[in-house]
């Protein structure tokens, strides 16, 4: 299943022109007023449409186009399965076309949220920038900061109002894991949890620290889902001279991506899982990630870092586990 999901991913990338790349984003939305119209409202989840120009590009390559076309009906089949089980913060849930959302969006329509994959751009980290250039402070530290730039791509589902589309209310970003049915739920369930939080008043990413500080000890009594894609040289190198334990010294399972995914699905408390995301920014061409567990019974984060380490960028560390096992003591 995980060569399969990964093939899925694979041809995402010619449908979304995918780059995962990585600033760190919130994980948290500050929208109040647009979070409790949502419960009033109509959820529209968008189904992907197979692009006529693509599918006449592959026509000759039939290999391609068969998994393109994979690709799409996997990917609208996992998004469907995730929202009719897990969504129930609005008054209504359907799905429609792309088509049909276009016309939401011309008509400004009040009464719809839009739920959708879209591209989201890149920071671009270590970018030097002088609006006014002068002789010898051009590209100076006192410019340093975060730019949007061109050259790369994430891939995220976000809701928004269809009034205004481009006002996101919250996003997930699509896990360096692949797609799978597991990871659309995951995806689902931290759209509901963004909003849920900024219902409750969790609405920056200072808040969402202090409440998973109350609640990150409860990993200790789970037992830690380790599985690859997501698993480094070193981390396997581990694994196999049975060292995992001198870097967390709590229950952990290496198993399966097969397992994982079927525990994330059915959301089993018993267990936790490691997680990356792509943190929606890059410095030079380097995609950078956000390296998470997640508690399996309800998608909320126990443990959070944008620490990478040298030879893992997007893979998890036996250092990352000795990271969040120090938070644990």
């Amino acid at each position: 299943m995980r060569l399969k999901n990964r093939a899925i991913l694979l041809s995402l990338c010619l449908c979304f022109q995918f780059l995962i790349g990585s600033a760190q984003p919130s994980f948290t939305t500050s929208d109040s007023e647009n979070a409790l119209k949502l419960s009033k409202s109509i959820l529209a989840v968008v189904v992907k449409e197979k692009e006529e120009k693509l599918l006449k590009r592959l026509i000759d390559k039939p290999d391609k186009l068969k998994a393109y076309e994979e690709s799409i009906d996997g990917f609208n089949l996992y998004i469907k399965k995730a929202f009719e089980k897990e969504w129930n913060l609005s008054a209504e849930l359907k799905f429609i076309s792309e088509t049909e959302a276009e016309k939401l969006k011309e008509a400004k329509d009040a009464n719809h949220f839009l739920a959708e994959i879209t591209e989201i751009k890149n920071y671009k980290i270590g970018d030097f920038y002088s609006p006014n250039p002068k002789m010898g402070d051009f590209n100076s530290p006192r410019y340093l900061a975060y730019h949007l730039t061109q050259s790369g791509k994430t891939i995220a589902l976000s809701i928004a109002p269809a009034s205004r589309p481009n006002r996101d209310l919250a996003i997930a970003y699509l896990p360096a894991a692949g797609v799978s049915l597991g990871t659309t739920t995951f995806m689902v369930l931290n759209l509901k949890n963004q909003i849920t939080d900024c219902i409750n008043g969790i609405n920056s990413l200072s808040d969402l620290k202090r409440d998973i500080n109350k609640r990150e000890l409860k990993l200790k009594e789970k037992t830690l889902l380790i599985f690859n894609p997501l698993i480094s040289k070193a981390l396997q190198k581990a694994i196999d001279k049975k060292e995992v334990s001198e870097f967390y010294p709590f229950p952990y399972e290496i198993t399966s991506f097969e397992k994982a995914d079927e525990i994330i699905v059915s959301k089993n408390s018993k267990y936790a899982y490691i997680w990356t995301i792509p943190a929606g920014a890059s410095t030079g061409s380097k995609p950078l990630f956000n390296y998470f567990i997640i508690d399996a019974g309800d998608g909320r984060i126990l443990y959070m870092t944008g620490v990478s380490v040298i030879g893992a960028n997007g893979d998890f560390h036996p250092v990352q586990l000795r990271m969040a096992a120090k938070q644990l003591k």
